[in-house]
């Protein structure tokens, strides 16, 4: 346990990173494909490899909680700044940019922006369930923005319940066990019986709980770092990470090809598969487990390339920034650039991702140019400060 690595490796800036940047792509095909809301249904190859997309960033929270550092309160107050300013902006500030976007170029009226962001504020199944209308008054481009906030709220009321039984859950391997099976068996009853996709996503947190535990206690045994650099060691790190990878493209594949399952243990939007159902939630949950090996395995190999990893790394430190603008600066490379034309295919979903990233490296690069402007002053005025009061 002393070999445990205290500061966080820069393997999961690099994982976030990758994972961050494949949410964009997958984003992008909302606003090029013919009918983006038949997308989910589509079935693509490349998302057999990386179902994981956002389980990954749900281990990642339980994974890096460090037992006794904070109080359960401390612990709360802490993450809902963390997660719940964001969802203020994302809902107030991108929203507005998003209606002002739509609303300039024509794309949408008065009333359909007004009754997207009802649509959103209400959440999709729930207005499902009521009858709200969704076509032609709601436009796809509105929906974006507040749509991927369900995992902001999602992880935040996931987190208050995790600091306030995490540390009595993971002492002991049995309440881990029977604590993760409980959790695993509600989620599994509420997607069987009562819908894949409930309101405000509520069907993932017993799921997304359960990672979060599993990852702290996995933590405890140092799951993710390597204990050595030997040949040995990374052989065997190489060869399980394949065989995980390989058992979930597996899994991918039979489920579609036996069941017309197109997406299982993605957890997009925190929906399950609606073919599946229930037993998507058991797929997710093992899915987690050995895409987080597989890619932060690789991860720890790409950390050894310098451009790629800091590029990686660079986009994964500002995850959060990057998640709750990409939707917005999607809207706008798409309506305002493009002009809501769709003529290249696949080809224009990487194209709006190398855009989509490039617009946001130069606002993340020009705003921490204004902090360090700002802080400067102020660093030099302390340590005046402080020479004065040593004289």
């Amino acid at each position: 346990m002393q070999n445990i690595i205290k500061k966080r490796s820069n393997a999961q800036d690099i994982v976030k990173g990758f994972l961050m940047i494949s949410v964009v792509f997958f984003h992008s095909h909302f606003f090029t494909a013919e009918n983006p809301n038949t997308l989910i249904d589509s079935f693509n190859l490349l998302y057999c490899f990386f179902p994981y997309l956002m389980v990954v960033f749900f281990f990642y929270c339980g994974y890096n909680y460090r037992p006794g550092k904070r109080t359960p309160k401390e612990n709360i107050i802490r993450r809902s700044k963390q997660l719940l300013i964001p969802l203020l902006i994302l809902y107030t500030v991108g929203n507005l940019l998003q209606a002002i976007i739509v609303l300039a170029s024509g794309v949408s009226t008065m009333e359909g922006v007004t009754n997207a962001l009802l649509y959103n504020l209400m959440s999709e199944p729930l207005a499902h369930i009521i009858g709200f209308p969704a076509n032609g008054v709601i436009n796809i481009h509105m929906l974006m923005t507040g749509g991927i906030g369900w995992y902001l709220y999602a992880l935040w009321i996931t987190s208050v319940i995790f600091y306030l039984i995490v540390d009595k859950v993971i002492k002991k391997p049995a309440t881990l066990i029977s604590v993760i099976l409980l959790l695993l068996v509600i989620a599994f009853c509420m997607a069987q019986f009562i819908g894949p996709y409930l309101p405000y996503a509520v069907n993932s947190y017993p799921l997304i709980l359960a990672i979060m535990l599993l990852a702290s206690y996995l933590k405890q045994h140092n799951f993710l770092e390597l204990k050595d650099n030997s040949k040995r060691t990374i052989a065997f790190r190489i060869i399980n990470s394949v065989i995980g990878e390989a058992i979930i493209v597996a899994v991918s594949l039979i489920c579609y090809y036996q069941f017309n399952a197109t997406l299982v243990g993605v957890l997009a939007g925190g929906q399950y598969s609606d073919v599946i159902k229930g037993f998507d939630v058991f797929i997710a949950f093992i899915f987690c487990i050995l895409g987080t090996y597989a890619i932060h395995s690789l991860a720890l190999i790409i950390n050894k390339i310098p451009v790629v990893s800091y590029v990686l790394g660079w986009f994964g430190k500002r995850t959060g920034a990057l998640y709750i603008s990409h939707t917005l600066l999607l809207s706008f490379i798409h309506i305002i650039i493009f002009g809501s034309n769709t003529f290249w295919g696949e080809g224009q979903n990487f194209l709006y991702l190398f855009i989509t990233l490039a617009i946001f490296a130069i606002i993340a690069m020009t705003v921490d140019a204004i902090k360090n402007r700002i802080k400067k002053p102020k660093a030099e005025e302390v340590k005046n400060e402080a020479n004065q009061i040593s004289n």
